[in-house]
């Protein structure tokens, strides 16, 4: 989530995917999937810049240059974008600033094309984001507060006021590239690589209780790598029969230290990371049986490997250098197997009118949770399974009256399976 930062700059399209995905993009996919295509580089020399101002001396710049270098051989791209704008609130404490915005974004791009039937595309992107620390509200008086901070603590007036003595730290490094080879081998067959990497890490403060005291604070530090590589056939017969064959790779690890100090006697850490290696073979494709009915069929197989190392304790002091219990210590692996099926039916009524049926199942891989606590709930070691959904769905699309009116209609039923949530709960009555 991290490495989630969604200032858009120098984008051609969105395209939202309905889920579930499973087929084509594999694991995650339950919901769907929402792709940002970037402007694509053409030989003719263009740019574009733009400005958006606000209150709050909001400052938003995008601006973008792109043409050939050799004509009709190489182009290339360059974009980027600064986002900022002062804070919502204010640290009462501190004075400085709470829930502001400070963000760079920049991208670059090539594309060559040693010959008609070949291309190959390289981009890379960083994204920096140097914002203060979200503002947290109290609904209520802090009822420890005239003990560690020597005085009552209403709630503040103004929503995004804060009086956090902890030092504000909140900042996100992504980065990432990409290499796309496209080869028209004939009139029916195209082939197709992706390799990428993106890496991320970030740091961050929380302060709870949002008073000057050591209630409830929190330092934390994530990141996370990854390598993917793909390969797709492409085969379309013009007439009856199109679809795509790939193998997809993936390589990655996430993890993360989070150091925690309840009431100022307290004090732990999670420290775990989470090695996923994962492959993929799918099949995806349409057969036009006649001019009104079509076959939609696809599967993809997927086996996994999630490897988590984790150890979790609790220290003397604030130091975090002398452990005096351990919470959960362990080295584990699973592997797990997915199918995700897709089957379905096109039937056009008319040249307007289009009917259809269809089934389709998404899945979101399974793991282990890295803030387990052995001692207070046993067994919490233990990986959990892939969550899995199976949708059906039927409906109607239609554009009348000479293109005045759009009319869709569905209806689906979804069955979900082993719903993975995050959840605080009681243990033992505490």
């Amino acid at each position: 989530p991290q490495g989630a930062l969604l200032d858009v700059y120098d984008v051609q399209r969105i395209e939202v995917l309905r889920g579930p995905q499973g087929t084509l993009y594999g694991k995650n996919t339950i919901g769907g999937a929402i792709k940002y295509v970037s402007r694509e580089m053409v030989d003719k020399w263009q740019g574009g810049a733009s400005f958006t101002g606000g209150s709050y001396s909001n400052q938003d710049f995008r601006a973008s240059v792109s043409g050939g270098l050799v004509p009709g051989k190489l182009r290339a791209r360059l974009a980027g974008g600064s986002f900022k704008h002062s804070g919502f609130g204010t640290n009462l404490l501190t004075g400085a600033d709470v829930s502001d915005k400070n963000t760079k974004a920049f991208r670059g791009a090539l594309d060559w094309l040693p010959s008609k039937d070949v291309k190959f595309q390289v981009s890379y992107d960083v994204t920096k984001d140097d914002a203060q620390p979200k503002a947290l509200t109290r609904l209520a008086a802090n009822a420890l507060c005239p003990v560690f901070s020597g005085g009552a603590c209403p709630p503040e007036a103004k929503a995004f006021d804060t009086r956090s003595g902890l030092k504000p730290v909140n900042s996100t490094d992504a980065q990432g590239g990409a290499a796309n080879l496209h080869w028209t081998i004939n009139e029916q067959w195209r082939f197709r690589s992706i390799t990428a990497h993106r890496k991320s890490d970030s740091e961050n403060s929380i302060d709870f209780d949002t008073t000057p005291g050591r209630i409830a604070d929190v330092f934390a530090t994530y990141y996370d790598k990854q390598t993917s590589q793909e390969f797709q056939f492409l085969y379309d017969s013009g007439k009856k029969l199109n679809g795509i064959a790939g193998f997809y790779y993936f390589d990655g690890k996430a993890g993360g230290l989070v150091k925690n100090i309840f009431i100022n006697s307290s004090f732990g850490t999670t420290d775990g990371s989470m090695k996923s290696k994962s492959y993929a073979g799918f099949l995806d494709g349409s057969y036009r049986v006649n001019d009104r009915l079509t076959l939609n069929a696809g599967a993809r197989l997927t086996k996994e490997t999630k490897t988590a190392h984790v150890f979790n304790a609790a220290y003397a002091n604030d130091t975090f250098s002398r452990v005096i219990a351990v919470a959960a210590a362990f080295d584990k692996s699973k592997d797990f197997t997915s199918f995700a099926p897709r089957f379905g039916l096109d039937y056009r009524f008319s040249d307007d009118v289009m009917g259809y049926v269809m089934a389709s199942r998404g899945f979101k891989s399974g793991g282990f949770n890295v803030r387990a606590n052995t001692i207070a709930a046993p067994g919490s070691d233990t990986p959990f399974t892939d969550e899995i959904l199976d949708v059906a769905e039927v409906g109607l699309k239609s554009v009348l009256f000479n293109r005045r009116l759009v009319f869709n209609t569905a209806a689906f039923y979804g069955d979900y399976k082993d719903v993975q949530v995050s959840t605080f709960t009681t243990v033992n009555g505490q």
